[in-house]
C-alpha cells in the first residue's frame, strides 16, 4: 500500500508539471510581436461621448469605442487623484508611486520600465506625442526622475536610451541656453551640450516639420527623431498624430523582434485644463484618427496587441441635453444631427473616475474586466514572458 501510494503522489506531481508547463506554453503563444499603446492625456468618458456627438453622426461611434474590447481602468496614485507623471508610471512599470515622480518607486527607487523589457527581447521602440517628448507621459517610458519637471535631465536620458523612434514638441529640452535650435526660442540646459547632435551621432535622422516628416524613407530609416515646436506642438497639430504614428510605425514594424509603441494624444489634457471644450472634442477626435491607423495596422497585422485608454480625466467634462443655469460655464454646441448640447466643467484639473480602456489584438481578452492601471503593465510583462 506504501508504495502504491508514493507511485500516486509521484504521478500526481507530473501531471501537474505537466500541466504548468502547458500553461506557460499556451500563454507564450498567445504573447503579442508587437504593442501598440495610445494614451489620450485627460481623456475621460465624457471626452469621448462629446467628440463623437461633435464629429459624427450618431450612432457612429468613434474608431476607440468600436474596438472588441470596452472596460475601464482606475487611475489613482499614492496621492489620490493623479497626476500624469504618476500614472503613467503605473502604466510603465507597473507601480504606484507619487504624483510628479517618473520612474521611480514611493521610495525613490527606479523600477523597470516596458521600454527596458522591450529591448531585453531585441524590440524596437518608439515614443509619440502632441506635447514635449521630454513630457511627462512620454517620460515614464524612458526615465527615472523625482520630479517631472526636470526635463532636461529627462531629455539627457532619453538621449542615452536605446529609443528607436521619439516624435514630438519640446526641442528647447534638447538645447544649451543662448542656442536656438530650428525654432525661435533658446535652449533650457545648463550644461552647453546639443543633444539632437548627439542624436545624429548614434545614427538618428533629424526632422522638425510636417514637410521633413514626409519625406522621410521609412525603407532605408532605422532611427528618427523629429522635434516640431519649442515646448508643446501648436494646435492645430503640424504633423499631426495620424502622420506621426503612421511614420513610427512603418520604421519599428522593419524589427523582425517586434516593437513597442507609445503613442500620446497630449493636449486633450491641456485643453480640459482651459475648460476650452472645442479644442477638447477637437484632440479627442484627431487622436481617434491616429488610433484608426492603430487598428488598420493590427487588422494587417493580427499578431499585434492595440490598447486605447487614458492616463486620468481632466476637467470634470460634462454634457447635457438641456442649458443648466446652475452651470454658468456652459457652452453650446450643434451637433451632426442639428441638435443643441451644452458643455460644462465642474473643474481645471484632474479627476478621480475611472478612464475608458478599449482594446483589440493579440492579447487583448486580458483586458475585458475593470482593473487598476497597473494592470496594463502587468499583461504587457507577462504577454512578453517575464515575471
Amino acid at each position: 500500500m506504501r508504495h502504491l501510494i508514493i507511485l500516486f503522489l509521484l504521478f500526481f506531481s507530473f501531471v501537474c508539471v505537466a500541466d504548468q508547463s502547458s500553461l506557460i506554453n499556451s500563454k507564450a503563444s498567445d504573447a503579442p510581436l508587437n504593442v501598440i499603446l495610445m494614451i489620450g492625456d485627460g481623456m475621460g468618458r465624457v471626452q469621448r461621448d462629446a467628440a463623437t456627438r461633435f464629429y459624427l453622426h450618431q450612432p457612429a461611434k468613434l474608431v476607440m469605442d468600436r474596438l472588441p474590447i470596452q472596460t475601464q481602468i482606475k487611475t489613482d496614485s499614492l496621492d489620490g487623484v493623479t497626476d500624469s507623471a504618476a500614472s503613467a508610471t503605473a502604466f510603465a512599470t507597473g507601480i504606484k508611486t507619487h504624483n510628479h515622480v517618473i520612474g521611480l518607486d514611493k521610495e525613490g527607487k527606479p523600477r523597470k520600465n516596458l521600454t527596458e523589457l522591450a529591448k531585453e527581447k531585441f524590440m524596437s521602440v518608439g515614443l509619440v506625442t502632441t506635447t514635449q517628448i521630454a513630457h511627462a507621459t512620454p517620460a515614464a517610458f524612458v526615465a527615472h526622475v523625482k520630479h517631472r519637471k526636470q526635463m532636461t535631465t529627462i531629455a539627457e536620458q532619453l538621449s542615452a536610451s536605446d529609443v528607436d523612434v521619439l516624435l514630438g514638441g519640446g526641442e528647447n529640452d534638447f538645447l544649451p541656453k543662448r542656442e536656438s535650435g530650428r525654432y525661435e526660442k533658446p535652449g533650457h540646459r545648463n550644461d552647453a551640450r546639443n543633444l539632437i547632435n548627439t542624436f545624429k551621432q548614434k545614427s538618428f535622422v533629424y526632422v522638425s516639420n510636417k514637410v521633413e516628416l514626409e519625406k522621410v524613407d521609412e525603407t532605408k530609416v532605422n532611427k528618427l527623431i523629429g522635434l516640431f515646436a519649442d515646448k508643446g506642438m501648436d494646435v492645430p497639430h503640424s504633423p499631426n498624430l495620424k502622420l506621426m504614428t503612421e511614420k513610427a510605425l512603418a520604421i519599428l514594424s522593419k524589427n523582425k523582434n517586434g516593437f513597442f509603441l507609445m503613442a500620446e494624444g497630449g493636449q486633450i489634457d491641456w485643453a480640459a485644463h482651459q475648460n476650452n471644450a472645442k479644442q477638447a472634442m477637437e484632440n479627442t477626435y484627431h487622436f481617434d484618427l491616429a488610433v484608426g491607423l492603430a487598428r488598420t495596422f493590427v487588422e494587417d497585422n493580427p499578431n499585434t496587441l492595440l490598447i486605447v485608454t487614458a492616463d486620468h480625466e481632466t476637467g470634470g467634462m460634462r454634457v447635457d441635453e438641456d442649458e443648466i443655469e446652475t452651470l454658468k460655464n456652459a457652452v453650446e454646441f450643434i451637433d451632426k444631427q442639428g441638435k443643441s448640447f451644452y458643455v460644462s466643467w465642474s473643474t481645471k484639473g484632474h479627476t478621480g473616475v475611472p478612464v475608458p480602456l478599449s482594446a483589440m489584438g493579440k492579447g487583448a481578452e486580458y483586458f475585458s474586466s475593470v482593473n487598476d492601471n497597473t494592470h496594463v503593465f502587468s499583461v504587457i510583462r507577462d504577454l512578453w514572458g517575464f515575471k
